[in-house]
This record gives C-alpha cells, structure tokens and sequence, in this order.
C-alpha cells in the first residue's frame, strides 16, 4: 500500500515538474526543489527518515536532469511537420 500512494505521488510530482517545464519563466532552481520536496515527500512516506534523506538526493537530481529528459518531447512537440510526410 505504501508503495502504491508513493507512486501517486511521484507521477503528482512528474506532472508538475512538466507543467513548471511549459512555463517560459521557469529556473533551474525551480525544478530542483519541487524534485527535493518530491523526494522528501516520496521518501519519508515509503521509508520514514532514511528514506527522506535519499529522496531528496535523487529528487534534486532529477530535478536538475528534467530539462534534459523532457527535450525529446519539446521537439516532437513543438517543431512543425515536414512538408512532405504531411497527411
């Protein structure tokens, strides 16, 4: 049960990140502390304080490295089609 309601709420905290990421006035500093508090809540939730310890760890790693994660999806997004593989 506790790693179900942890799940809920990491892809809570995934979605957020990706509506910080579609903002034009979004910083850096700003995605890793919403992955350090991800990783708290995340942490603290499955494995009491220890866990706590590492979820910020790795929510601020994740945090940082999620610009770079989510390019793939902008350039799919948001380049327009080609001209000569449009349906």
């Amino acid at each position: 049960m506790r790693g179900a309601a942890a799940a809920l709420i990491s892809l809570a905290a995934l979605s957020g990140m990706v509506l910080l990421l579609m903002r034009e006035s979004t910083r850096l500093w700003q995605l890793a502390a919403a992955g350090a508090l991800a990783g708290v809540v995340v942490g603290a939730f499955h494995s009491d304080r220890r866990g706590a310890s590492v979820g910020v760890a790795v929510g601020c790693v994740l945090g940082l490295a999620a610009p770079f994660l989510y390019a793939p999806f902008w350039l799919v997004f948001t380049l327009p089609p080609h001209p000569d593989c449009d349906l």
